[in-house]
């Protein structure tokens, strides 16, 4: 989720990890159930300092010249698309947001998912299915869905 950055990603593992320590005392459950608490602990603190700093990314930019103002633009139009998609995960049903963000967001394997979440390869499929089809239904544009 961190894009290669290393030093993010083990800030956020560090702030997930002090979080579920913290809140320990509210938890009941299995180590495995305990795993999926960290990792979305993790999810949505990557996901406020994402909706934190898209305020503010901008602001450390350069001034712009008349060549800069497309990609300047290509920018606003690249973080409005990115909080959108983030929004839409976030909107899935619990299920399908863990299951997708596994997959997608940290690259883990069907099988893998299988075994974290305690259901069958073929259930997580179906779950990785339904995202998609609610995703691209929230955002792909009516006009696109057509043309396929």
């Amino acid at each position: 989720m961190c894009a290669g950055n290393t030093a993010e990603a083990e800030d956020l593992t560090a702030e997930a990890f002090l979080r579920a320590w913290d809140k320990r005392s509210q938890f009941s459950g299995s180590q495995s159930d305990a795993t999926r608490w960290v990792i979305t602990i993790a999810r949505n603190l990557y996901i406020d300092r994402y909706r934190q700093s898209s305020g503010t990314s901008l602001e450390t930019l350069d001034e712009p010249s008349i060549t800069d103002e497309i990609s300047i633009e290509q920018i606003l139009v690249a973080q409005e698309q990115f909080q959108l998609a983030l929004d839409a995960i976030h909107n899935l049903p619990v299920r399908q947001r863990d299951v997708f963000s596994l997959r997608y967001l940290l690259d883990w394997r069907v099988k893998e998912i299988a075994a974290q979440l305690g259901i069958s390869e073929n259930n997580v499929s179906v779950e990785l299915r339904r995202a998609l089809l609610k995703l691209k239904a929230k955002l792909v544009p009516e006009g696109a869905k057509n043309n396929e």
